[in-house]
Order: structure tokens, then sequence, then C-alpha cells
């Protein structure tokens, strides 16, 4: 595979025929009564990628490629970008699609052609971030919600627990080991392939819920769990990789599901390497209670 851009999937003759990428900030201009204006820097701009893609009937159907890339623009659907490698390069939208006809029959179906896309960067808010915010303004006790004061009752504080958060982990490394498996399954043998898939979906179900809850017990990450930016981000980027991959489990995509779940343990991995800083609190404490 050599990208992968949502579920669209670019890799052998359907590849990349060019690859430009536009990346800068953007600056503000105060004008002076004389001299030249000075330069403030207001921010970076936007990552763009302009992509070109041939399309030849001989390897693909240039018709129904072509509408994928459509709909994908028309519906104004935010695409996750990665590499064959591995690489996340983001969350971006398709601002413009044009082809470029260079054959056709006799009746005007494509033959031969180029797809020209121009990609721009989505940048949403902090999930992270806006969960602790809303924890925040609903909570019992803030700024617009002044409780009674009463008696306080001796109860040790609300903390977040890194066993119990490395326990969360471990299980969804497990799910991810029997999405693996499923996936394996369906490629090496066509006669399972029908039942594979369907675990690999369960699999993939339990593998979410369990992401849904580390994002949660993230809430609480004040508490003195470290590393809490590049976890959140991991555990983002997996629940957006299990979505791709269970879109193939659904229709019984075994090639697009091999190639996604090729990205998914990958990601698999970096979350392990980024909870080292907890696993290391979880064995100290544990030596130190033992």
């Amino acid at each position: 595979m050599y990208a992968q851009l949502g579920t669209i999937i670019f890799e052998q003759l359907l590849g990349f025929e060019s690859f430009e990428s536009s990346y800068g900030m953007d600056y503000a201009r105060h004008a002076l009564i004389e001299g030249k204006p000075r330069l403030q820097r207001v921010g970076a701009k936007l990552d763009e990628h302009s992509i070109s893609i041939r399309l030849h009937e001989s390897f693909c159907a240039p018709e129904r490629e072509i509408e994928r890339l459509k709909t994908a623009c028309d519906e104004a659907q935010v695409l996750t970008f990665i590499t064959g490698s591995g690489r996340l390069l983001g969350d971006f939208v398709i601002e413009t699609v044009s082809v470029s006809r260079t054959d056709t029959d006799a009746s005007g179906n494509i033959i031969n052609a180029v797809a020209s896309l121009a990609l721009l960067e989505f940048v949403a808010p902090d999930k992270l971030g806006a969960k602790k915010d809303k924890a925040r303004q609903e909570a019992f006790a803030n700024s617009a919600n002044r409780p009674q004061v009463v008696e306080p009752l001796a109860l040790a504080p609300a903390q977040l627990q890194p066993a119990a958060f490395m326990e969360g982990v471990t299980a969804t490394k497990v799910e991810a080991s029997k999405v693996n498996e499923s996936v394996e399954t369906a490629e090496a043998n066509p006669g399972k392939r029908a039942v594979a898939m369907q675990e690999a979906g369960q699999a993939l179900s339990r593998m979410d819920n369990r992401l849904n809850e580390l994002n949660d017990a993230l809430l609480q990450a004040d508490n003195g769990l470290e590393n809490t930016t590049d976890i959140g981000h991991s555990v983002n980027s997996l629940q957006s990789l299990g979505t791709t991959l269970k879109g193939y489990t659904d229709v019984q995509d075994v090639d697009g599901a091999v190639a996604a779940n090729r990205n998914l343990q990958r990601e698999i991995r970096k979350l392990s390497a980024v909870c080292a800083p907890v696993a290391a609190l979880t064995a100290q404490r544990a030596i130190g209670n033992g």
C-alpha cells in the first residue's frame, strides 16, 4: 500500500502520479507611517497536499473511482491520511477534484484519465481538552454554582489509578490481537473468510469500547498520570483506524482489511510505547506496596 485516505487505498498501479505538499505560516503586516511594515507571526497555515492519480480501465474502474472521490468531496468527509509506512499525516478534506480525460471509447466512457485532488487540513478541537472543559462546566461546584457550605466528609480525593488504566490498555491490546488473528485467518483461508471477518468486526467493537473507557479515564489525568497528550492522540488515532478497518470487515473486503489492520497494529505498538511511563509507575507502586 502506498497510502490511505479515509477508506480509499492507493496501491500498486492505483498510486500517486504526483504528490506535492505545502506548509507555511501566516503573518500580519503592521503598516508604519514611514519605513517598511513590521511583521507579526499569527500562526501556522493549514497543510495542503496536491495529488494526481492515473486511472486506467486496465487496472480499475475509472468512473467508479472518480465517483468515490466526488462523494467524499461533496459530503465534506474528514479523511485520515496515512502513508504506507504508517506515518499519520493528519485529517484532511478534499477541497477540489479535477479530472482530465485523455482517452474515451465511442460511447464516452473513460478509458484513461488523471484525477487531481486538492487536500486541505482539517483541524478538529482538542477532544480531550473539550471533554475536560465540559466536565468542569458541569461540575457541582464551580463559579456559576456555589453550593451551601456543609461539613466535609472524610473521603479520600478521587484519583486515577495507573494500574487500572494499564489494565484497560492491556484489554485494548488483547482485542487488537484478536482482530489481527481474525484478519490473518480471513486472508489465508477463503473458506473461513465470512466468519473471520465477522469476528474481527466484533473484536473491533469491543476494542472501541475499551478505547472510550481510556478516553474517559484520561479526564482524570490531572491527578498525576503522565504523558496524557501523546496517549490521547494515540487513543484517538486507534479509534479512527478501527473505524476504517471495521468498514472493510462489514463489507467483507479482505484486501482493504489487511492494509487497514497493518496500520492498526502499528498504532497499537505506539500506544504501548507512549504508555511506558504509566506502566513504570504501576510497577513502582506494586513494588512499594509489596
